[in-house]
């Protein structure tokens, strides 16, 4: 299995497919720290797929913000899933 660590995302690589997880630091019931993860998505086994799991990075991201235009999420949206499939293609296949 192969670890891409994206802090605070985890993007797992094994023969079957990609699963992306979230780690972040909660509280547990006492009010204390405590580190745990949340799973975004499990996508396949090529590259479109990596690329998938990395643009859900990106949504997940971007749910975060307070205000955005349908047009900046546009121009986000576009511009990284087609720099990420670049990039994920160059990798995967050299």
């Amino acid at each position: 299995m192969t670890k891409i660590n994206l802090d605070p995302y985890t993007i797992k690589l094994d023969s079957h497919g990609c699963t992306v997880t979230e780690n972040y630091v909660g509280k547990d019931k006492d009010g204390q720290p405590k580190e745990s993860s949340r799973h975004i998505g499990y996508y396949g086994k090529n590259y479109k797929a990596v690329s998938q799991a990395l643009e859900s990075i990106v949504v997940s991201e971007l749910s975060k913000q307070d205000q955005l235009t349908l047009q900046e999420l546009k121009d986000v949206l576009t511009i990284g899933r087609e720099e990420v499939e670049t990039w994920v293609k160059n990798v995967m296949e050299g």
